[in-house]
């Protein structure tokens, strides 16, 4: 299992690998792109142990976004639909 961490914390899981024994070993391709989701099916900091069966609100290559960035999410009353935007 791989995750994040802050000084002094206990590692928050990002990636989990099922079926992989002790002493084995797992590989991946590291692809850094951030999707942004809608749906109250999950739980914060849950595992998503595999794809996510709803649509991409928004998609962003890593690599080209500013180390520090704000976005606003917002929600048409009208059309029920969500956008997010850089601020």
């Amino acid at each position: 299992m791989a995750g994040f961490t802050t000084s002094g914390s206990i590692p928050i899981p990002m990636l989990y690998f099922e079926s992989v024994g002790s002493g084995a070993t797992a590989s991946a391709q590291f692809h850094p792109i951030l999707r942004a989701y809608i749906t109250s099916e999950y739980q914060e900091s849950e595992i998503l142990r595999s794809a996510v069966a709803w649509p991409v609100l928004w998609e962003r290559n890593l690599p080209e976004l500013d180390e520090s960035s704000t976005w606003a999410l917002s929600r048409n009353v009208s059309t029920g639909e969500f956008t997010l935007i850089q601020v």
